[in-house]
């Protein structure tokens, strides 16, 4: 073969590795344009998860202040994503829960682990709820910490039933206590007349 003349010239070699250049930028841009619909389907599902979710997700800033609340934070609390946008979330905040709980929370969650615990809060109206929340740090690409979020669950009827069914079981056991000392004294009563 050495001896043959060239099957492609030089003017031709040069097209075909420009014409191999084309089609490899557009492979890389439609591979790109590939990922990107694939990224913005995931990044539209999951706005839809987090917007039905029924679990209160908040996400602040590093002080604390609001920058996203879905729809079940609104049905909890009474405010609005408008209301609380901008807002630390204190604004949430009652009485109930003891300065040492959000003491902990805030080492824990600044040290760049998970808090879970159960928060008494206050609504727009001002009733008083309880939540179950688990608070976490959301980190960039460099493992920086850039925001927190919450995800809660009003837990307000669970915490009240079992009141309930607490004062219940009391007031049985009060019960059975008479009815053994009403029984002890019959038999007393019994004893002594005969």
């Amino acid at each position: 073969y050495a001896a043959e003349k060239a099957f492609v010239d030089k003017e031709e070699l040069a097209l075909l590795e420009e014409l191999a250049g084309n089609l490899s930028y557009a492979l890389d841009v439609l591979d790109a344009r590939a990922r990107a619909n694939k990224s913005e389907l995931e990044l539209r599902n999951l706005r839809r998860a987090v917007e039905q979710t029924p679990a209160t997700v908040v996400i602040t800033d590093l002080e604390g202040r609001i920058e996203y609340v879905n729809p079940s934070f609104t049905h909890v609390t009474g405010y609005t994503a408008e209301e609380v946008r901008g807002q630390n979330s204190r604004i949430l905040k009652s009485d109930r829960t003891p300065p040492e709980l959000y003491k902990e929370l805030w080492e824990t969650i600044l040290g760049g682990r998970t808090w879970s615990g159960e928060i008494c809060n206050k609504r727009k109206d001002g009733t008083l709820f309880w939540e179950q929340a688990s608070i976490s740090p959301v980190r960039d690409e460099a493992g920086v910490t850039r925001h927190y979020v919450a995800v809660k669950e009003d837990i307000t009827a669970k915490k009240r039933a079992a009141e309930e069914l607490e004062g219940t079981q009391q007031q049985l056991q009060q019960s059975q206590k008479m009815e053994a000392v009403g029984r002890l004294a019959g038999g007393v009563a019994h004893d002594f007349n005969n």
